[in-house]
């Protein structure tokens, strides 16, 4: 059986309407009379009577969804599945409406099976299938619309023959769907792997530095620090589990540093923080020089590249780049609508750049604006979308280094109760504990000096003791933590008479 000419024709001028550029029809399908055109002229601009028409867009894929029925024997079926799998993706995308994605999906996933393996239509159809996936796991999390993503990327590039230009594209789309599978699975294989992809991505882009042909080149950027961040904390869990599993042995101070690097080695490859740091700020830079970048990758890219340069600082104490950091912030926070999703990470990364440059600037203005942005960041309408435990945890250490720098209590109260609730929200074996830890104990034993109790001795006991337990020998805030912990230890000698206590 085949389409009747009227019901595709009105169709197929439908979605040449929609998409502002023509539509190329197959010998087949291009008998049509005067009659069916002036239909769908009349339908696209309808007269007084009839204005209770449906919009133009759910006209087309009613004429389309008729037309894949009546042409199920016809070989250029797929011509139909892959417009109406288009147009049913793009009323998702505005509506949100999930049997839409479900339709679309299913008709790209059938136009592919009816396409020859070197059939010029399978890698854009293969392409815009990923795409329509991952927007369908946005929306609806399920992991496995990433793995039949990743699966049929991975087919394409393997069975099609591609120009680099498109082959370029594929690869940051595969790079991108790797990214999110390993934000979700935590698989450093995939880590890696979108590593490698977006690099040969970006080594098949030409040097116009245009988006259009350059976006991989931020996406790496944005993977490369991941896996530094990565390499860092799995770092640190190793240290924590080597000192817990007493590893540690007195003469061999570097041991447990060692058996660290070996387990992120086996699972990282032979990845390196400080060169993925490096080279994630390069493409960072670069990527923030594309011509026409998008808007939302642009905002993505100014905040990673604001937090790598802030990890930058804290490794090399360079000035000039916590400052870049917070011109990066600023320039973010401008650009994002109020209500945006990603604004209260964008506060608390500008507040933690603010602290940052306070340590070596000692401007307390840096430490009032990082208590507005902090405070605003904290805000109820933000609870969805914020990390609460980096917010209060920089919270509590902007409000210590206050009370530091004016003497005035209000802070320090304030400052303990922040650090108690981040506290909460860490379990026990992350490596992450440690730093509101670390600031806990220093508030509590300076709060005791001021207004000797039982409670706050105690309490800066047991989280000094355990700061220590996760702390290594090196870390340059062990001194604090080992001061704190002896005045402690005096003070609830002092105030109890139980010499016993400072064994």
């Amino acid at each position: 059986m085949h389409t009747t000419p009227a019901t595709l024709r009105i169709a197929l001028i439908l979605v040449t309407q929609l998409n502002r550029s023509p539509f190329t029809i197959p010998k087949m399908m291009s008998d049509v009379g005067a009659l069916n055109c002036a239909v769908a002229i009349r339908i696209l601009r309808p007269s007084s009577t009839l204005a209770d028409q449906p919009p133009e867009l759910d006209l087309a894929i009613r004429y389309l969804w008729s037309a894949r029925v009546l042409c199920r024997r016809d070989p250029n079926r797929f011509y139909i599945l892959n417009h109406l799998a288009r147009l049913l993706a793009r009323r998702f995308l505005d509506e949100g409406t999930t049997e839409d994605a479900d339709d679309a999906v299913q008709a790209f996933e059938e136009s592919l099976i009816l396409q020859s393996a070197d059939g010029p239509e399978r890698l854009p159809t293969a392409v815009q299938l990923a795409s329509i996936l991952r927007a369908r796991f946005d929306a609806m999390g399920h992991v496995e619309d990433l793995h039949v993503a990743i699966r049929h990327l991975d087919d394409i590039l393997v069975t099609s023959e591609c120009p680099s230009s498109c082959k370029a594209e594929v690869l940051e789309i595969l790079g991108t769907l790797l990214l999110a599978r390993f934000r979700t699975a935590n698989s450093p294989n995939d880590l890696n792997r979108a590593i490698h992809v977006l690099q040969e991505a970006c080594s098949l882009t030409d040097n116009s530095l245009s988006s259009s042909t350059g976006v991989a080149i931020p996406k790496l950027g944005v993977a490369l620090l991941i896996r530094c961040k990565e390499h860092t904390r799995k770092d640190l869990q190793g240290m924590v589990d080597a000192r817990r599993n007493d590893v540690f042995l007195p003469g061999y101070e570097n041991r447990y540093s060692k058996a660290a690097n070996t387990i992120f080695k086996t699972e990282y490859e032979e990845a390196d923080s400080e060169s993925d740091l490096k080279s994630a700020i390069r493409y960072l830079q670069l990527g923030l020089g594309l011509w026409g970048l998008d808007p939302t990758a642009r905002c993505e890219t100014l905040e990673c590249l604001g937090d790598a340069l802030v990890e930058r600082f804290k490794r090399t104490s360079q000035v000039v780049d916590v400052e870049d950091a917070i011109g990066h912030f600023q320039e973010l926070l401008e650009t994002l609508p109020s209500d945006d999703p990603s604004r209260p990470r964008a506060l608390v990364g500008l507040a933690v750049a603010l602290r940052s440059h306070f340590r070596v600037a000692k401007d307390v203005t840096d430490l009032d604006y990082a208590l507005q942005h902090l405070k605003t960041a904290l805000l109820p309408q933000y609870t969805e979308h914020l990390d609460r435990k980096l917010a209060l945890g920089t919270l509590g250490s902007t409000l210590l280094a206050l009370f530091t720098k004016t003497n005035d209590t209000t802070y320090l109260d304030q400052a303990v109760s922040a650090l108690q609730e981040a506290l909460s929200l860490h379990s026990t074996d992350d490596p992450d504990r440690l730093a509101p830890l670390s600031d806990l104990t220093v508030a509590l034993i300076s709060r005791f000096h001021r207004a000797p109790n039982l409670p706050d001795a105690d309490a800066a006991i047991a989280y000094g003791q355990e700061a220590l337990e996760l702390m290594p020998i090196g870390h340059a805030d062990r001194y604090l933590v080992l001061s704190s912990l002896s005045a402690a230890l005096q003070g609830r000698y002092e105030l109890c008479a139980r010499p016993t206590y400072l064994n």
